[in-house]
């Protein structure tokens, strides 16, 4: 784990809109995210969201 994150709880995060099923994933605060389904909506560390927006799989929602 980066030793970059002290603050787990200070982490950044952001809401995703999912498009494609699948399988749950660790963020970077050492949670347990998913698995998810399509059109889920969760809240999820913005690195973790990062990477699921670069592998089209889902979308960040701005409120």
């Amino acid at each position: 784990m980066d030793s970059k994150i002290k603050n787990k709880h200070l982490v950044d995060k952001t809401l995703v809109l999912v498009f494609k099923d699948f399988n749950q994933i660790i963020g970077v605060d050492e949670k347990i995210y998913g698995p998810f389904k399509s059109q889920d909506l969760v809240i999820m560390p913005k690195a973790n969201a990062n990477v699921i927006v670069r592998c089209r799989k889902g979308r960040i929602i701005e409120i």
